[in-house]
């Protein structure tokens, strides 16, 4: 996330003691914008039964 920050892709600020904070709001639209779409591009593969084999 850190790096994500740094790089302006994630907007990103700091507490009244310096520790960085992520805004849930800001993290979302990132999250929506960056990993579902490449999520969802990918079809979920076939079942194949239980561990077991059976």
């Amino acid at each position: 996330m850190r790096r994500w920050a740094d790089g302006g892709r994630l907007p990103m600020g700091r507490d009244g003691s310096g520790n960085r904070v992520v805004d849930g709001v800001g993290l979302a639209r990132f999250v929506s914008k960056s990993v579902a779409p490449r999520a969802c591009a990918t079809p979920p593969p076939p079942d194949r039964g239980t561990a077991s084999g059976s």
